[in-house]
């Protein structure tokens, strides 16, 4: 099964992104926008296995080790990048300060979907304030899981909520992040199944604050 550990959110953080999310498809001419219900942050991506037992040991141990309390996030910037394949630079914006974004990403071209002419794709991404206490959990996560003897890609950690991918937007997108903070109680083990071609995610268990 396909795997990744992440922070998910409670119904009001979910409402606010997804109202996000329509904002951008209101203002794209394509893309694969990301549904209420599979709203998350990803902090470690584990893909096809079967040792569901082994990482539940390795994520419980972090959450232990880092998670006793309850870890303070703060949604702030909107930015995008463009998807694979496709060159360019990274149009992106993590500043709590400025809770708008203007991108030139998908400039103007004929309206109409699937087009060869298109311009480049980008995936748009909600980010969190700079939080150290979760980037150590990232890095410990991650560190941990290789240990275990899983094939973890190393990257850098930049936190973030997908809104969408694939997304051919019109500019310029005006879009404002969600002004919210929340209080992460604990660490999911997510499994990600396609069903007509759309990701479906069901939570494997998680991990809950002492």
């Amino acid at each position: 099964m396909r795997l990744f550990v992440a922070i998910g959110f409670p119904d009001a953080v979910k409402d606010a992104l997804a109202g996000v999310a329509h904002s951008l498809a209101r203002q794209s001419d394509a893309g694969r926008f990301v549904p209420r219900e599979n709203f998350h942050l990803t902090l470690a991506f584990i893909g096809e296995t079967g040792r569901v037992n082994d990482v539940r040991e390795v994520v419980e141990h972090v959450a232990w080790r880092y998670l006793a309390a309850p870890l303070e996030l703060r949604l702030a910037g909107i930015g995008s990048f463009r998807d694979k394949g496709k060159a360019g630079r990274d149009r992106s914006s993590r500043s709590d300060r400025d809770r708008s974004s203007r991108s030139d990403a998908g400039a103007s071209g004929d309206g109409r979907h699937g087009r060869s002419s298109s311009p480049a794709s980008h995936t748009w991404w909600v980010g969190v304030v700079e939080n150290p206490a979760l980037l150590q959990i990232a890095t410990v996560l991650n560190t941990e899981l290789r240990e275990a003897g899983f094939s973890i890609e190393r990257r850098n950690f930049k936190p973030h909520i997908t809104l969408g991918r694939g997304v051919v937007a019109r500019r310029p997108v005006e879009l404002a992040a969600p002004d919210i903070s929340l209080a992460v109680g604990g660490l999911s083990l997510i499994k990600s199944d396609l069903s007509s071609g759309r990701p479906i995610y069901t939570e494997l268990f998680r991990t809950a604050a002492e």
